[in-house]
């Protein structure tokens, strides 16, 4: 009799106990859950977890912290999904130079998704950030290749760091192959356009009534020219090729690093297309 009613009480703790140690489980836990159960129900084999955008938060999210949440992301996401294979920085930086890209453009979302598809990923997932503060909202959606769709993934509370001088609190991140730096890191600057005009209307663009942006990572040397720039952001109607032709006049003022000299940075160059821009004047 004693051994029945030990052996009852030691079930009902595990009863009461399960429940309370599944609310201990983490927003992001819980998200990263749901992203491993719509890939493997998916079946695809290899996916890649993009850096989260955080762009928008730029002084309320320090680099390194913000590095930290997508990578206990990524490994929790792995923890849960089977069978499948994450890519990693390493194995994206065979495909970089094929791409026009440098190892330091994999610490931007659009160009670690771009790297990501060229190496056979088969599907990626990008993460956002917004908010201010300690809690921070991050979204989450699942960009798959074959067949072509995105699907809405979620969102979580997250928590993150907050430390003093979030664009100073590591020295500076220079790409190891070209000495190219990632600007706003480390009291490297940002440079800034001297004549920057915008680009022209294509007639089928304007005929068809196009919005949008073109966003191109391009490094801007030391002496303000423009080179080794890549579209992660294209648009339709010859549009992206007028972006193109007219950054390439662009001139622009170098960023300086820690010691005030002018240095050769990493920068996302956006150009938009609005057509009351295009409009002739009355």
């Amino acid at each position: 009799m004693r051994t029945t009613l030990t052996v009852l009480l030691a079930f009902l703790i595990l009863q009461v106990a399960a429940p309370s140690a599944r609310a201990q489980k983490t927003e992001i836990e819980k998200l990263a859950a749901e992203i491993a159960f719509d890939l493997d129900k998916a079946g695809v084999k290899e996916v890649a977890v993009a850096p989260f955008d955080a762009r928008e938060m730029r002084d309320h999210a320090p680099y390194k912290a913000v590095q930290a949440l997508r990578e206990q992301f990524e490994a929790t996401v792995a923890n849960s999904a089977r069978g499948i294979t994450f890519l990693r920085k390493d194995d994206l930086r065979p495909v970089l130079r094929a791409n026009h890209l440098l190892s330091i453009d994999l610490d931007e979302q659009k160009a670690y998704r771009l790297a990501a598809l060229a190496s056979g990923a088969e599907a990626v997932v990008l993460g956002a950030l917004q908010g201010k503060g300690k809690k921070l909202k991050l979204s989450v959606e699942i960009e798959y290749v074959h067949p072509p769709r995105q699907v809405a993934g979620g969102s979580a509370r997250v928590e993150v760091a907050q430390e003093a001088g979030s664009g100073s609190e590591a020295g500076p991140l220079q790409d190891p192959d070209t000495g190219v730096y990632m600007p706003g890191k480390g009291g490297v600057g940002y440079p800034s356009c001297i004549s920057c005009p915008l680009p022209g209307y294509s007639d089928e663009g304007r005929r068809n009534k196009w919005q949008g942006t073109v966003e191109i990572l391009a490094t801007i040397q030391a002496d303000g020219r423009l080179t080794d720039g890549v579209v992660l952001v294209a648009a339709p109607y010859g549009l992206t090729e007028k972006a193109v032709a007219a950054i390439r006049n662009w001139k622009f003022r170098p960023a300086t690093g820690p010691d005030g000299k002018p240095v050769a940075t990493r920068v996302m160059i956006e150009t938009r297309f609005r057509l009351y821009d295009a409009m002739p004047p009355f």
